[in-house]
């Protein structure tokens, strides 16, 4: 009979963390998060393709066929970090403890690390994301929209750890002096022509054989979430705009109807905690993993006392230049000082 209560608590309460670790954190699969790696079991690495657009050629028909990969990318993510619960039950024995003791104890454990697994994962996406400004003095839904329209044109900085340039500029004028030989050697991404420029010890000149380059338009990468923390969420929610929105859905207010184009809003406490916050986060979710693993759930008979233990771990990723491992997925806006 043991084993048999000791097996029901752990079933039990493994459901109980899945759906309760999701209390407090941006962490939403599907939106937020590629769906198919949140909550893995035994995990070590979680690994996934990013889906981006196939490479598509012109030329004669019944050409021979171009095979290229450009439509594949792997991304890993060693799970090398946990969080854990180590919660007592005391006077109690393993074979007499009801498993609806059990899950109220993992369940009050899973709701404080769910704070702490939302706030890293907003972290990260502070830390890694690509700096980005929206139009001054728009209202917050116009700069929702203005920051849409430059999401879909936006060229990574980075693609897995490996920086694509030294500078990304909009136009070759924005270019650093190179005269004097201190930029001798870097290169810039210039967005009006999308090209790659490298620095001799006196000027810019387009780089020979122009490297490939990560453009959100070319791999029809649009925007799936917004994660607002409360300064822009009381904006937002006071956008006459965005009003008009909550009216037209049927929305209740409080909550937060998707923008146009079905773009979910996601509401972050932990976002405005975080150092050097911006307004808001607007992701392509498919491209963004913070997935986590149920290592371990177990309720032992304790040594220290007389009772058991309830004991948790949760790996995770801490890794976050795999977690967004295209910087263009991933844009944190705050309003342009011009």
């Amino acid at each position: 009979m043991a084993f048999d209560k000791s097996y029901s608590g752990d079933s039990q309460t493994l459901a109980i963390i899945a759906q309760t670790i999701q209390a407090k954190t941006a962490v939403v699969p599907g939106v937020t998060v590629k769906a198919e790696l949140a909550g893995l079991v035994n995990a070590e690495v979680a690994s996934f393709y990013y889906d981006l657009a196939p490479n598509v050629t012109t030329g004669t028909a019944g050409r021979d066929f171009s095979v290229q990969g450009v439509g594949n990318k792997k991304a890993s993510l060693t799970l090398n970090q946990s969080y854990q619960i180590d919660e007592k039950i005391p006077g109690v024995a393993i074979a007499n403890i009801g498993a609806n003791v059990v899950q109220d104890k993992v369940a009050k454990g899973s709701l404080a690390l769910s704070n702490k697994f939302g706030n890293g994962f907003i972290g990260a996406l502070v830390a890694k994301g690509q700096a980005q400004t929206y139009t001054k003095d728009l209202g917050a839904y116009d700069a929702i929209i203005d920051a849409i329209g430059k999401f879909a044109q936006t060229a990574a900085l980075r693609v897995g750890s490996t920086a694509v340039a030294d500078y990304v500029v909009a136009t070759t004028t924005a270019l650093p002096t190179a005269s004097g030989g201190g930029e001798t050697g870097k290169t810039a991404i210039v967005l009006a022509d999308g090209k790659h420029y490298t620095a001799s010890s006196s000027a810019w000149a387009e780089t020979s054989t122009q490297p490939a380059m990560y453009f959100n338009a070319e791999n029809g990468i649009q925007p799936t979430a917004i994660i607002v923390g409360d300064k822009f969420r009381k904006e937002l929610m006071s956008d006459s705009a965005y009003k008009n929105l909550i009216t037209a859905t049927g929305e209740l207010g409080g909550l937060m109807p998707d923008i146009a184009g079905g773009i979910r809003v996601v509401y972050s406490q932990d976002l405005d905690k975080r150092t050097s916050a911006p307004e808001f986060i607007m992701l392509y979710g498919e491209g963004i993993a913070y997935p986590y693993s149920f290592n371990t759930l177990r309720v032992v008979d304790a040594e220290g006392f007389v009772g058991v233990r309830v004991q948790g771990e949760f790996a995770y990723a801490a890794n976050s230049d795999d977690m967004v491992a295209i910087s263009s997925h991933c844009l944190k806006f705050t309003e342009a000082l011009a």
